[in-house]
């Protein structure tokens, strides 16, 4: 539960909706909630955006501002791709339309990856929190325990009163400020960060990084009191390092490759800032991409939810981006910049989600590039199961229910290929099982189960 599961399935291509519409992914994601990092591109055109809810939300995520919008709006700029995380409901259904107007452009959605949160029932973490210019400890243990986790919070006004006010979310005791209070439409900067409307049927989702007590830290630039609604949070599988991974000038307006240092790959959750500190240096933009990506198209607006890029107008400020890790370990990242000189950039690896790593662990993602076998499965049956070889089966599932059953009594099934052996007598006390090929719908993420006597689990593994 809670692995990061890569997936790069194209879900629409068509004309956007005009109205919220349901886009089902069930069949991949499975009928339950899901954190999915989309991505969005238009076929044809120029500007243009999307918002997402999860589905039978009764708000809208269709903010009456077009700045600082959070991880639920994608804003999109000629054949650029930009990213969102939307969040499906329990059924593994989300709704999207166009926002702002825009009408019913070309559009094509990718899913780039999901995971299944570890924590999954929406909870209320307070129904009236008074956020202050200054940062202050918002406790979010009674969503999800006392514990570090990747969280996604839903804010509402609660009042009918005041203007756009711009929230930021950031970890427990970072050295960074989050956003530039006052800064007004230059403080784009990123999954954490939005801006909250008074109307009180209009909400923002955002990312928050709970410490090992639950809590995290919030500000605004002005006075308010919001509710905060936390849709769903990873705690099992998100792994907190704050790490600096890249510190340096970069040349402007080319990729850069960075190593995260996580083996396998995962979504990286990364704290991105820019220098020297205090110095206004006109409007700067980065992007972020999965290592070695061939689609070259991903984007460097400052595209208000940040998902995979940020800009802002003032340095010494950090925006958050999430972006898929490589199974080599890498992430790219594509500095612009606006003006003439050259800037630093620091690079934080706050924390990331990632994939099964418990063996056996397959680094290509199937059926793509395949070429490799399965490694072996090796298990100990013990003298006093008194087993023979003949009873063990295998089956793999899919997201939407089908199994496959790769071995029966034994015997390899058609559609696989493959050996099997063990330990000598009647009664082995060790089996190898090793697959050679596989029916297509079988990639990573999905689940093998070995049983004995059809009824005894010797061991679960994910490709």
């Amino acid at each position: 539960m809670g692995y990061w599961i890569p997936s790069g399935v194209e879900i629409y291509n068509g004309n956007c909706p005009v109205a919220y519409t349901d886009l089902d992914l069930s069949a991949i994601v499975g009928s339950r909630r899901a954190v999915c990092l989309i991505s969005a591109q238009r076929t044809t055109g120029t500007y243009a955006a999307i918002c997402a809810r999860p589905n039978g939300e009764a708000y809208t995520s269709e903010l009456s501002y077009v700045g600082d919008h959070g991880i639920q709006f994608i804003m999109l700029y000629g054949l650029h791709r930009n990213t969102g995380i939307f969040i499906t409901g329990s059924d593994g259904i989300f709704e999207w339309k166009d926002w702002g107007g825009y009408g019913a452009f070309p559009i094509k959605l990718v899913l780039e990856g999901y995971f299944v949160p570890s924590m999954s029932t929406p909870a209320m973490v307070s129904a009236a929190y008074a956020i202050g210019v200054p940062w202050s400890a918002v406790d979010a243990s009674p969503a999800v325990g006392a514990a570090r986790s990747l969280a996604i919070m839903r804010h509402r006004r609660t009042v009918v009163a005041g203007g756009n006010y711009e929230v930021a979310c950031r970890p427990t005791g970072a050295a960074l400020p989050y956003h530039a209070s006052g800064s007004g439409t230059s403080s784009n900067m990123g999954a954490s960060h939005g801006m909250t409307s008074p109307v009180t049927t209009e909400i923002e989702a955002m990312l928050a990084i709970t410490d090992a007590a639950g809590a995290y830290e919030i500000s605004s630039d002005v006075g308010n009191t919001q509710e905060i609604y936390c849709y769903a949070a990873e705690i099992d599988e998100w792994n907190w390092v704050n790490n600096i991974i890249y510190s340096g000038n970069p040349a402007r307006n080319i990729w850069h490759t960075v190593d995260t240092g996580v083996v396998g790959g995962g979504l990286a959750i990364c704290e991105v800032a820019y220098g020297p500190l205090g110095v206004a240096a006109g409007d700067q933009k980065i992007a972020f991409r999965p290592g070695a990506d061939p689609r070259n198209e991903w984007s460097w607006l400052p595209l208000y939810n940040g998902s995979s890029s940020y800009g802002y107008a003032t340095s010494g400020y950090a925006g958050v981006v999430a972006v898929p890790i490589d199974v080599a370990g890498y992430i790219d990242f594509y500095p612009y910049s606006s003006i003439v000189g050259v800037l630093d950039w620091q690079i934080t690896l706050l924390g990331y989600v990632g994939v099964d790593l418990y063996p056996p662990t397959i680094h290509n993602q199937i059926p793509i590039n395949l070429t490799t076998e399965l490694p072996y499965f090796g298990f100990e049956l013990h003298d006093d199961f008194g087993i023979v070889l003949a009873s063990i089966a295998m089956t793999i599932d899919l997201a939407d229910g089908r199994s496959y059953a790769a071995m029966v009594g034994g015997a390899i099934q058609a559609g696989f290929t493959g050996q099997i052996s063990s330990s000598p007598g009647a009664n082995p006390t060790f089996v190898q099982i090793r697959l050679t090929s596989w029916p297509a719908e079988i990639h990573n993420g999905m689940r093998i189960s070995i049983a004995v006597d059809a009824a005894n689990i010797v061991g679960e593994w994910l490709v």
